[in-house]
């Protein structure tokens, strides 16, 4: 990849993630950082034309940061293939020659599978799309005489944006999950629709999985703090218990603490809830994660690391079959 086109992929993929996640590529390879968007890539800029900041740096950094949080998980039961048979398995295909591809950085207008990363962890397919949208630039807005007279000239922005679906299956896990960009513009079905043709072609599995409920790890973590809203259902009724409080979720207020410890879970069949959770008391803010149970999806509401998606996925697993005092 040329310096220009270096250049391209910083303004039209890197400069869309978040400013934390920005500042960290600049601080990790100690390159001046700045305050403002303006100032990461110019800052970015110069790093790529003296050499400090490389393609190669940019996409490990962008494997860790794109597509990840800010997305809805479903999660499925894993295929039944021979563990040891996928890797001839998708060698065998056309999509073997996906498993050596260099990065993409398109914006494709339908969905393009783009890669498949494989080792002895696992396996995972990863879909770009694009999305181009016109928001009002009204600093850029100015009037003009023409032929005596005068016209306004109101200026819009061409932003382009591309979301990413991922199929995940860690072979040492009984689940898989498929990942979903938050984007109003991408219909879930259709999503879901496209990952699991692409495992059929690739002779992963015959048909779709079926979803894994996480209606108990609802109820399970509902009775630990961080839970700021749970709601568990039967077909002719529900209850709810929410906290208002800016400070903590159900636990922290007294009497919804003691209605939680009322409510007989075994006697609901579903649930759902949102819950505030860290990785780890490094972790600055927690972020607001809202699972449904009876659909098997997480949501995560920001941008996030690969590491804390995994974290969230495995948290709730490991809560689905937990005893009530995990």
């Amino acid at each position: 990849m040329t310096i220009d086109e270096l250049k391209n992929v910083i303004l039209t993929v890197v400069l869309a993630q978040g400013n934390d996640f920005i500042k960290e590529l600049l601080r990790q390879h100690q390159i001046k950082i700045g305050t403002t968007k303006r100032d990461f890539a110019n800052n970015l800029m110069e790093a790529v034309e003296n050499g400090t900041l490389t393609e190669e740096m940019i996409e490990d950094w962008l494997a860790e940061v794109e597509g990840w949080g800010n997305q809805h998980l479903y999660v499925f039961a894993s295929p039944t293939i021979p563990i040891e048979t996928v890797p001839a398995t998708i060698r065998a295909t056309p999509f073997a020659e996906l498993l050596e591809a260099p990065k993409r950085f398109e914006f494709p207008d339908n969905y393009s599978l783009s890669g498949i990363d494989l080792d002895e962890q696992g396996v995972s397919l990863i879909w770009h799309i694009g999305k181009q949208s016109w928001p009002r630039a009204r600093a850029r807005d100015y009037r003009r005489e023409i032929d005596g007279d005068i016209f306004r000239f109101d200026a819009y922005r061409l932003m382009r944006e591309r979301s990413v679906v991922r199929f995940l299956w860690r072979f040492d896990e009984d689940h898989c999950v498929v990942l979903i960009h938050r984007n109003k513009d991408i219909d879930h079905v259709e999503a879901k629709a496209v990952v699991w043709q692409a495992l059929r072609e690739i002779g992963l599995c015959d048909a779709t999985r079926p979803i894994i409920s996480l209606s108990e790890a609802v109820k399970t973590a509902s009775r630990q703090d961080g839970t700021r809203q749970t709601r568990m259902e039967v077909d002719d009724g529900y209850v709810e218990l929410k906290s208002t409080s800016a400070e903590g979720g159900i636990n922290q207020v007294e009497a919804v603490r003691q209605a939680r410890r009322a409510v007989n879970d075994e006697a609901f069949t579903r649930a759902q809830g949102r819950f505030a959770v860290r990785q780890n008391d490094d972790q600055a803010q927690p972020i607001s994660v809202e699972v449904a149970g009876e659909d098997g999806r997480i949501r995560i509401w920001a941008q996030c690391k690969r590491e804390f998606v995994h974290f969230v996925i495995d948290r709730f697993i490991r809560l689905n079959t937990a005893p009530e005092n995990d």
